[in-house]
């Protein structure tokens, strides 16, 4: 979805522009900005005949509806492209083959879906599309009701309420149309010219559109009226297809369009008048207000004012013009046009201020083209001599191609053709706008139908015996009065077909899809696969009239798709192609289809237990079938559940149960049954954490605690037994049931016995079998420390007044983690000072030897006493190491001097 705009604040400036502005123009969307969406952007599917599918959606919140601008737009020969509803149909199929803009009729809601089909043997790089615009309508003629956000105002008349004005009222046109960002409505007349030969002639305001780029974005609504009187309004008919800018008026604000695109049968042609009088008179106004339902007001035509000269000044009796009405005719009491809505100031609120219209007579001058005025001559006809007729046929020679032609709905076109005996005869009528809207039909000389064209190709007709006069009748198709077009004629001769090769592939266990490749000099008059459990044929059955394309001359694929079939049957199949010189026949080919697949169950596995109950889900492959019934409950053989079309079942079931499953799929009357499978549901408690990782501890030490949050989150109370393993301990706070949606804490200890990394799993369970694991993990170590000599006395230096020394070894040994120390420190009492050799040792497993050494520090003042005192004391040294949080010490006795 694409952000969507700011919808208050545009409708706050429609507001201030209606008070500023005096034309009468409305604006009713805006294009959103995001990065041209691409075909890539959709999805691809491959539907069960072989033809690919591509979808896409677009949308954008709160819109009324979505109006779509496509650039670069390429088709297959034969695709379709399809413009609908997210959440329903959709009223828009392009059916062109390439066109560079194409403005989409704007479909309610949202969201649009866009859908393309393209034909068997077509490649997905044939379609390509770019979407340039998304149109964002928070105004949309096609949802508007009575009372309505945008309705207009109370005091305009439903035209439906005056049936003498039904006709003139049938000419108006309520279009749309876009303007760079914006999006914005206006009104309009079709209108007639002195031949009357119907020319698609849309008149509107200049200020509405007066460019090409504006009229390529028309969208006409036909029909916008209610039903009967004051009842809630419709839409005939949305057309698309855009117009084509013939010229204008910026003076009388007067524009003439060519429309393109499919008019409403019933649609009038209003006449129209130069008429110049200044003599006040009665005048009739039919119009779209606000973008709404069709109204009509009633008034008197005004002196001029000498501001506005150009135009028509209008003073109502009843009814008035609001924004949307821009472009809408004036008619006078003739029911003739006298000129296009520009703007001015009625309102509900000033019924009596003046409206302007642009005076026809002074833009009649500018609408002018090629041949002369448009509303003189009409749009020009081809350069052929009139053949609208089968007596006035123009002669065609075999072979031929005729291009830039123009049939008119008030002038069809005749050919004659004469034809060779015993030749087939082709006639190709091609709409040159890529679109389906002229046809062709092919007459003998009595004037008997023989063949219609069907869109851009024609199956032949055998002239046998002798030479023949053949006639084809062009018109265009209803809704569209002129239509250019080219007709290709040419004649083959009647020889056999060659069919060069054959395929036949099991496309599913229902169908196959088969594949012949001719060699053409002319379109056989049938075509048929043939296929058969039989390799001999001896009897067969046959799927005829399949139609082959591309055209004569160019040989390609031809498809066909055989269903139903058996399943695990092996079949023949060929591929014949016939006309009146005979039949030939591809060789056979053998193709074997598959049995009805059996669904595979994927989740959960077999057996497996601690399966999530709350909630449970069930998933398998869709391989094959359009339903599945699923069967599911805690009886071995377990009942019926429910039937579904998707590849998953979600639910809830209880804990710590076991159940059991199985699926029967379902497709074309086949069906097929899984094994059945068994699995056990988890618990019903679940702990806040799976993992408790401790501090480094020492050996027959107790850590810290770390807690883990218990949740029943099953439907009835439950036990929480808890264990733990070797080095740990446990504590908690749970009561012995505890409630559901209740929790508690349990407390876990880390006491290891012996060294190294130690890991276990504290289990927490409901019952024996369903528990919750909790990974614990640390790692412990120890120290040792030895007094490897005794505390022998040892004599120091004497003399000199040196100090008494002595020293024992003690050996420091213990296990830590890898790259773990130990420090060593030592202390002694006072007058005694100690020291070491090492202060920190590696705990790599091995044992070290740290001396140790105490000296008296009293010595020194018992010499300056003269008496050198050789008294002897034996004092503890206490030697500590430490290796994170623990300790160990040894008490070493060592003779001093005093």
């Amino acid at each position: 979805m694409i952000e969507a705009p700011d919808v208050e604040r545009l409708k706050s400036e429609d507001r201030a522009r209606q008070i500023q502005q005096l034309h009468r123009k409305v604006r009713a969307g805006v294009v959103l900005e995001h990065a041209p969406i691409r075909t890539d952007a959709g999805v691809w599917a491959v539907m069960a005949d072989g033809r690919n599918a591509w979808m896409l959606e677009i949308g954008s919140p709160g819109a009324k509806a979505i109006r779509l601008r496509l650039r670069d737009l390429a088709l297959a020969e034969g695709a379709r492209l399809f413009i609908l509803a997210a959440e329903g149909d959709g009223p828009a199929e392009v059916t062109a083959t390439s066109k560079k803009d194409y403005f989409s009729v704007p479909v309610p809601g949202d969201a649009v879906r866009l859908e393309a089909l393209l034909p068997a043997g077509a490649r997905r790089e044939e379609f390509s599309i770019t979407i340039e615009g998304v149109g964002y309508l928070y105004r949309d003629p096609a949802s508007e009701k009575l009372g309505g956000d945008y309705d207009a105002g109370a005091c305009n008349l439903d035209a439906k309420c005056y049936p003498v004005w039904q006709e003139s009222g049938d000419s108006t046109v309520h279009i749309m149309f876009e303007d760079a960002q914006y999006i914005y409505s206006c009104s309009s007349a079709m209108v007639n010219n002195l031949t009357a030969d119907l020319s698609p002639y849309l008149l509107t305001a200049n200020h509405c559109i007066d460019s090409q780029a504006l009229a390529s974005s028309v969208t006409a609504f036909f029909g916008h009226e209610t039903t009967t009187c004051n009842t809630p309004p419709s839409i005939s008919y949305s057309s698309g297809g855009g117009a084509t800018y013939l010229n204008g008026s910026a003076d009388a604000d007067i524009t003439l369009l060519q429309f393109n695109g499919w008019i409403l049968p019933g649609t009038v042609f209003a006449g129209w008048t130069l008429d110049t009088s200044a003599t006040p008179q009665a005048i009739t106004g039919i119009h779209y207000p606000e973008g709404s339902y069709r109204r009509i007001s009633f008034g008197k035509r005004q002196i001029d004012n000498f501001s506005f000269p150009n135009f028509h000044r209008v003073i109502w009796d009843s009814g008035v013009t609001e924004p949307g009405s821009s472009g809408s005719p004036l008619f006078n009491a003739s029911h003739q046009v006298m000129g296009t809505l520009w703007g001015g100031s009625s309102s509900c609120q000033t019924p009596k201020a003046a409206d302007y219209y642009g005076k026809l007579s002074l833009a009649y001058s500018s609408l002018t083209g090629p041949n002369g005025n448009y509303l003189e001559t009409g749009l020009p006809d081809d350069s052929l001599p009139a053949n609208h007729s089968k007596v006035e046929a123009y002669t065609l020679v075999l072979p031929s191609e005729t291009k830039n032609l123009i049939v008119k709905a008030s002038a069809e076109d005749w050919f004659k053709i004469t034809v060779p005996a015993d030749k087939y005869f082709i006639a190709v009528v091609k709409d040159d706008s890529n679109l389906d809207h002229a046809f062709g039909e092919l007459y003998d000389e009595a004037g008997n139908l023989l063949r219609q064209t069907v869109g851009r190709q024609d199956l032949p007709t055998l002239v046998s015996g002798s030479s023949k006069n053949l006639y084809v009748r062009v018109v265009p198709s209803e809704g569209f009065t002129r239509v250019p077009y080219s007709i290709k004629v040419y004649y083959l001769d009647p020889v056999l077909p060659v069919v060069s090769s054959f395929g036949a592939t099991a496309v599913s266990y229902r169908t196959i899809s088969l594949q012949g490749t001719t060699s053409l000099g002319y379109f056989p008059v049938a075509t048929a696969f043939e296929y058969s459990t039989d390799s001999s044929f001896a009897t067969f059955q046959s799927v005829a009239g399949i139609s082959l394309s591309p055209p004569c001359c160019d040989s390609g694929f031809r498809y066909a798709y055989v269903d139903p079939l058996i399943p695990g049957t092996n079949y023949w199949a060929r591929f014949a192609a016939t006309n009146v010189a005979g039949t030939t026949r591809s060789t056979a080919a053998a193709v074997t289809l598959p049995v009805f697949p059996v669904p595979t169950l994927n989740f959960p596995a077999d057996g497996v237990t601690r399966v999530q109950f709350s909630p449970l889900t069930l998933a398998w492959d869709q391989v094959a079938g359009t339903s599945f019934d699923v069967y599911f409950g805690t009886a071995a053989n377990p009942p019926f559940l429910q039937s579904t079309t998707a590849k998953f079942l979600q639910f809830q079931t209880l804990p710590a149960t076991k159940y059991y499953w199985r699926l029967v799929a379902r497709d074309l009357g086949e069906s097929a049954s899984s094994v059945i499978k068994g699995f056990t549901t988890i618990g019903p408690l679940t702990v806040s954490s799976g993992w408790l990782d401790f501090p480094s501890g020492l050996v027959n030490s107790k850590s810290t605690g770390q807690n883990v949050t218990v949740t029943n989150q099953g439907p009835a109370a439950s036990a929480v037994l808890v264990t733990v393993p070797p080095s740990f301990s446990s504590g908690s706070n749970c009561p012995s049931q505890l409630a559901p949606a209740a929790s508690c804490i349990v407390t876990t200890y880390f006491q290891p016995v012996s060294t190294g990394f130690i890991s276990g799993y504290v289990k927490i369970s409901s019952a024996p079998g369903f528990e919750e694991q909790v990974y614990v993990t640390g790692t412990a170590y120890d120290i040792q420390l030895a007094l490897s000599r005794p505390g022998r006395p040892s004599r120091g230096g004497s003399g000199g007044g040196s100090a008494a020394q002595r020293s024992a070894m003690v050996t420091v040994a213990g296990q830590g983690a890898p790259g773990s120390s130990a420090s060593v420190t030592c202390a002694a009492p006072a007058g005694v000072t100690c020291s070491l050799s090492m202060g920190e040792v590696p705990l790599d497993g091995g044992a070290h030897a740290i001396e140790v050494s105490a000296v008296s520090t009293g010595q020194r003042r018992a010499a300056r006493l003269g008496a050198f005192n050789r008294a002897e004391r034996t004092v503890t040294v206490r030697v500590t190491a430490s290796f994170g949080g623990g300790s160990r010490s040894v008490d070493v006795p060592l003779v001093v001097g005093q």
